[in-house]
């Protein structure tokens, strides 16, 4: 039995306005989804649903697991790295490996030091001392330490330079295929993904318009994954 996440028929609603009108679309262990759109399309409000931030006002989420058929207990399986990397700006990168082992039993406090200490980011560094692409490797690794089967990620891409980029395509890919996370990034560029996606998930107006297996992309578009994407929405750059 694959893990699997799932949402059905979402109905998001900000004061009068509604945001996302009915998403439904599921996610599976060792899959890599890209989510684009336009600004304003309602990547992150999808993303605050999926992860249990946010709680819509209709439809449902839920995870299917080995351990919990059904469950809608979204907080203990699905990991959630929001736009901006928030991590305590005033403790140092040891205090944050801490505390999220005391936080979570699962987590393996271990594997996320070794692979810090991998990149040579100091342990005894403040988070307001690192630079935004050690900012971001902080956050993914304590966010995969976790042991979740699920993980969103909100812009992890953005501002990163060409070698950070890679090193977050790589610890994806090894997440999904070596540990059988399924994952979701947002993205405004899909080509910071199409080496590693498997799906593609187009977003407008806050519904999903088009969802798309990699193999699908590369025989309609010949693998062109940014044209594939202005095909099927107005002519601007992602």
């Amino acid at each position: 039995m694959k893990n699997t996440l799932t949402a059905q028929n979402l109905r998001i609603v900000r004061g009068s306005s509604t945001i996302v009108s009915d998403f439904s679309a599921e996610l599976r262990s060792g899959e890599i989804v890209a989510m684009v759109g336009r600004n304003g399309a309602g990547k992150s409000t999808i993303m605050s649903a999926l992860t249990g931030h946010l709680k819509p006002v209709g439809g449902e989420i839920k995870t299917y697991t080995q351990d919990s058929i059904g469950s809608s207990g979204l907080s203990s399986e699905v990991a959630f790295v929001s736009q901006g990397r928030p991590l305590y700006s005033s403790i140092t990168v040891e205090q944050h490996l801490r505390l999220a082992r005391d936080m979570n039993e699962r987590f393996d406090y271990q594997w996320a030091r070794e692979r810090l200490q991998s990149l040579n980011i100091p342990l005894s560094s403040k988070i307001s001392q690192l630079s935004g692409g050690q900012h971001t490797q902080v956050a993914l690794i304590l966010s995969l330490a976790r042991k979740k089967k699920f993980m969103i990620l909100d812009e992890p891409m953005a501002d990163l330079d060409p070698v950070v980029k890679i090193w977050v395509r790589e610890l994806l890919d090894y997440a999904a295929n070596k540990q059988g996370v399924g994952i979701i990034v947002s993205s405004h560029t899909v080509s910071d993904l199409s080496s590693i996606l498997t799906h593609l998930w187009v977003i407008e107006n806050g519904n999903l318009i088009v969802t798309v297996s990699r193999e699908q992309i590369e025989t309609q578009a010949n693998g062109n994954f940014e044209e594939f994407v202005l095909s099927h929405l107005k002519r601007e750059e992602f």
